[in-house]
């Protein structure tokens, strides 16, 4: 069990029935997934376990955060990390102000049926 707010053990993104439990016992405000294959090479090596990570891992996680609104009736705000190893670098000119603008603001959740597409 977290021992203050800012601690959560961590979960395996494979296993969607233990994610539920875990927002059900800890009741979050907010869930950020951090979950990411740290380097390049590995992900080409295993490519399916990163796949699974990155993609299905966030689908899953997304699916248990909407699943525990529905039941309990509360808001959870969910963060999505990137990065342009993921999506490609993005153009200029966007400045350090939006950057940390855009990185700090709570995003609100998307609407139960919003599709995930992504260029993985």
């Amino acid at each position: 069990m977290p021992t203050s707010s800012h601690e959560a053990p961590l979960r395996c993104l494979s296993d969607a029935s233990s994610l539920r439990r875990w927002l059900d016992v800890i009741q979050p405000d907010k869930v950020y997934n951090l979950a990411a294959q740290s380097h390049v090479a590995v992900s080409f090596e295993i490519p399916d376990y990163t796949a699974d990570v990155v993609a299905t891992g966030a689908l899953r996680l997304l699916e248990a955060v909407r699943s525990h609104m529905a039941d309990n009736g509360r808001d959870v705000k969910y963060y999505q990390t990137g990065s342009s190893e993921m999506f490609g670098s993005t153009p200029s000119p966007q400045s350090e102000r939006l950057r940390r603008r855009l990185f700090i603001r709570d995003l609100p959740m998307p609407p139960p049926n919003a599709q995930l597409t992504g260029t993985l």
